[in-house]
């Protein structure tokens, strides 16, 4: 019985911490200036991660997925609408429906295939609509 209890105790206290690191975070957000860091939750770890570190995110569906530098990836249950949003703020950029990027950690256009070239050498394709204020984004870093 009072395992059961230490258990609802420690999940009680998890609860806590992650409501407690979101309200940072929207209140951080509040500012409305760039970011620093971002607070990334999966179902088991928080991370807060260094934004620079954040090469580029993709859509899985419903899920987005952070691909880091160091080739670490964690998978996050928001939309990339939701983070594309969180980022505004930032050097992001939207290439694709399904991929946001760190202008910052682009290395190159490719111009005849229409993509980019990433740090860490990751190919990501751009979309013909979104070409033009792409690389007017890029080039007023």
């Amino acid at each position: 019985m009072n395992l059961a209890i230490d258990k609802a105790r420690t999940s009680l206290k998890r609860d806590v911490l992650f409501e407690q690191l979101e309200v940072f975070a929207a209140t951080v957000d509040l500012e409305n200036k760039p970011k620093s860091r971002i607070v990334l939750k999966t179902t088991k770890t928080v991370y807060i991660v260094s934004v620079n570190d954040i090469l580029w995110c993709s859509a899985e569906g419903s899920y987005t997925v952070f691909h880091l530098k160091g080739d670490q990836k964690i998978l996050t249950s928001k939309h990339l609408k939701e983070y594309a949003k969180l980022l505004s703020n930032n050097t992001f950029f939207r290439i694709h429906k399904s991929i946001l990027v760190n202008l910052q950690n682009v290395e190159r256009y490719e111009n005849t295939e229409a993509s980019i070239i990433m740090k860490g050498d990751a190919r990501l394709p751009v979309a013909t609509r979104n070409k033009d204020e792409f690389l007017t984004a890029i080039s007023t870093l």
